[in-house]
């Protein structure tokens, strides 16, 4: 069963921006390999898979702001996206595979993102309260 806040919930600007990321997301991972730029750096397609669901994590945190125990949901959502993907990348696009290494950098940016989102929450939280004290 779906949780009732995932159906519920109104299309508001944080919601918006993480179905952008995240469909951003799909079609890059599926884009042909041909039509990706080849660049000679190591793990340099290790780190965009990073950065694309540090985007992921910290869009979909964002989305949930007042869901304090919604993290771990958002990292299994992650994983299942990223397995998903990788398999879609092995039959659908052309000259791409499935590599496991690709789910371990979406996963470790995906948490970077949700850590990243909290920290900032928690800092501005803490700004709001310290503003109020002197009210």
């Amino acid at each position: 069963m779906v949780p009732q806040f995932l159906w519920t919930a109104p299309l508001t600007l944080r919601t918006r921006l993480a179905v952008l990321v995240t469909l951003v997301i799909a079609l890059l991972c599926l884009m042909p390999g041909d039509e990706v730029p080849k660049v000679n750096l190591p793990f340099l397609d290790k780190g965009v898979h990073l950065a694309m669901f540090l985007g992921f994590g910290l869009m979909w945190r964002w989305r949930f702001i007042h869901g304090s125990k919604i993290a771990g949901g958002i990292i299994l959502a992650g994983l299942v996206y990223s397995v998903v993907l990788e398999l879609l990348q092995s039959h659908v696009a052309s000259a791409r595979s499935f590599e496991l290494a690709d789910i371990f950098a979406n996963l470790i940016g995906t948490g970077a993102g949700i850590g990243i989102c909290q920290a900032v929450m928690s800092k501005a939280a803490a700004a709001k309260a310290k503003a109020s004290e002197r009210v």
